[in-house]
């Protein structure tokens, strides 16, 4: 049982280990910024919790198909959307978008001018954002909630690694009193 907790400690430690080297590779690499999903409306390429990466582009670089993170007009969210590109209008300052998540029936009933850059998705983790998405019912920040699994799985790898010292010191006494 020990060996059980201790390496699920190890792989917790590991696994949020490789998300922030991930995230952090992401970033300086390409500039991209990690979003979680939270509807199913982009089904089946990316389920509610999916953490997807997105890297910014010019407007100009903007095609059909293509799946941007953006805030609505009217933000009625008051978050960011990540839908993909149905018709592009190109205007002098920029372009004027329709998108639609690929599970709706209808495109997005407004529609978006951009200037300047676009967020496109380059990279998409399936259900890893679900942490994020437990995190805030339970209000614990990410932070707070990467710390509590971090110093939880290295008390747990501290107690497996003891256990294994333990056991063999008892081993080594029963072998040594067996000899004599």
């Amino acid at each position: 049982m020990r060996r059980v907790l201790g390496s699920i400690g190890v792989l917790a430690i590991v696994l949020v280990g490789a998300i922030g080297v991930g995230s952090i590779i992401a970033r300086v690499a390409l500039g991209a910024h990690a979003i979680v999903i939270l509807s199913n409306s982009m089904r089946p390429e990316w389920a509610r919790g999916s953490l997807v990466y997105v890297a910014p582009e010019p407007v100009a670089a903007l095609r059909l198909g293509q799946a941007i993170a953006y805030r609505p007009p009217s933000n009625i969210f008051n978050g960011i959307v990540v839908h993909q590109v149905v018709a592009i209008h190109r205007t002098a300052f920029g372009a004027i978008v329709k998108t639609k998540g690929l599970a709706n029936r209808a495109p997005d009933p407004w529609a978006a001018r951009l200037s300047g850059q676009v967020y496109h998705v380059v990279a998409n983790i399936p259900y890893l954002g679900m942490i994020y998405i437990w995190a805030s019912y339970w209000r614990f920040d990410v932070a707070v909630l990467a710390t509590l699994v971090f110093v939880v799985g290295m008390v747990l790898a501290y107690r497996w690694a003891r256990s294994d010292d333990t056991e063999q010191d008892t081993k080594a006494s029963s072998a040594h009193a067996a000899q004599t």
